[in-house]
């Protein structure tokens, strides 16, 4: 496994780098007649933008196979270093990289692992990441490795998670300080009294909220899918991604229509049950700027959303948008006809919008009345995310019983909040 991605790894670098080398000999030819940059002709950009269609996709799959290496490196030391405490030859010897161990957990994941099996499992804590040890409710046995690919994939689905601060809580409420703007230290001499500032100061709680699905794959999938976990762990991580994504934005303007166990529709009613998403903070929290049209972003609009912010966020700030606004980006032009926005080419830069970075959300809004195509700020210091324990899962053969089918339950446990205000802005389209 490792060998291949090492394998994989090099076979990338040797299709990007004449590739790069094409880009940067591009920009360095873009100079006028005193070798200052100019901008790209119409051939010369159609040049630019087709590396950039070559460069792109290979780059990101350059960055996910790194990051997966990284991760087997990671649990590889981390497997020798419990291998060497506990007196065995090396990590092979491990109870979790036997060939028993894998057959344990597959039939523990369809219902077959019950009684001893389990009991044997749940003693080697150090080793496993156990999401439920009771037979009665059917819980699934998950190893640490799944538990990181899961969280991993969250982040990798949402954009939110990718650019604010996440951590995990043990604790069902956790207080956090909430500043409004607390202006200029006023001078002082040697020993002299203080001036009194009075910032609004007032304790807000965020609280942890429960989602859930449930869904059914068949016995006989179970048993002859060799990479059940990796599966499971996708899935899984994608749709917690999703889900902090859709609520941690929108708030109780989140998604409300689901189907119950029969597949009949139902609406839930949000209010208490999720957190407050940023879009639904107020103007003097979350700073907001109103596009003129219904259906059509100007650059002097995106250049208000980003000054909209505490100059303090500029240095760490970025932006999240829809594709929508991505698009009609792309579509700006000079008044000369050349496009105001270029792709990064170059490998791990991010694409820019105003000189910060920017992430793509499917949960902000299209270009129409009333919608939020985008968000500005310091996400990582204003707004937090606490996951509770990760994912939990569960599973039952009887739900299903008789038709063959493994029930699986999935529980996610998450918070969100704003925690400075004047740290994100928003733009938001007009009503009408």
């Amino acid at each position: 496994m490792k060998q291949d991605l090492i394998r994989r790894i090099n076979a990338l670098k040797g299709t990007l780098q004449p590739l790069l080398e094409q880009s940067r000999d591009l920009a360095d030819k873009a100079v006028d007649g005193e070798g200052n940059p100019r901008a790209f002709t119409a051939d010369e950009f159609a040049t630019h933008e087709n590396l950039a269609n070559e460069i792109t996709p290979l780059t990101s799959e350059l960055q996910n196979l790194e990051t997966e290496l990284k991760a087997i490196d990671i649990v590889g030391r981390e497997h020798e270093e419990r291998a060497d405490n506990l007196g065995l030859s090396g990590a092979h010897a491990l109870p979790e990289n036997s060939a028993e161990y894998r057959e344990t957990f597959a039939k523990a994941l369809c219902g077959g692992g019950r009684g001893p099996n389990i009991e044997a499992i749940g003693r080697l804590q150090e080793l496993t990441n156990l999401t439920g040890t009771s037979p009665s409710t059917g819980a699934v046995l998950i190893p640490t490795v799944i538990q990181q690919a899961i969280m991993m994939e969250a982040e990798n689905a949402s954009a939110l998670m990718r650019v604010s601060s996440v951590s995990s809580t043990s604790d069902r409420i956790k207080s956090m300080p909430f500043l409004g703007e607390l202006g200029l230290m006023a001078p002082r001499a040697e020993a002299e009294a203080y001036i009194k500032a009075d910032p609004t100061l007032v304790g807000k709680n965020r609280t942890i909220y429960n989602f859930g699905t449930m869904f059914s794959v068949s016995q006989e999938l179970i048993e002859d899918v060799a990479a059940l976990e990796s599966a499971l762990g996708a899935q899984l991580g994608r749709s917690a991604g999703y889900t902090v994504e859709e609520y941690g934005l929108k708030g109780v303007d989140g998604e409300a229509d689901f189907t119950d166990q029969a597949g009949s529709p139902v609406t839930l009613t949000l209010t208490n049950k999720v957190p407050t998403g940023i879009l639904n903070e107020g103007a003097g929290v979350v700073p907001v700027t109103t596009a003129a049209a219904t259906a059509a972003v100007t650059y002097d609009e995106l250049v208000a959303t980003k000054q909209a912010v505490n100059p303090v966020a500029d240095n760490s700030a970025s932006w999240i948008i829809s594709r929508e606004l991505e698009t009609a980006v792309l579509q700006m032009k000079d008044s000369q006809g050349r496009p105001l926005w270029q792709p990064s080419v170059l490998a791990g830069t991010p694409n820019t919008l105003l000189g910060r970075p920017y992430d793509l959300s499917s949960r902000l809004g299209a270009l129409a009345a009333s919608a939020t195509p985008a968000l500005f700020g310091d996400f990582r210091s204003a707004h937090q995310i606490d996951v509770k324990k990760d994912l939990f899962v569960k599973s039952s053969e009887h739900f299903y019983f008789g038709s063959g089918m493994i029930a699986y339950a999935a529980d996610l446990r998450f918070g969100a909040l704003v925690t400075m205000e004047k740290l994100i802005s928003k733009l938001n389209m007009a009503a009408s």
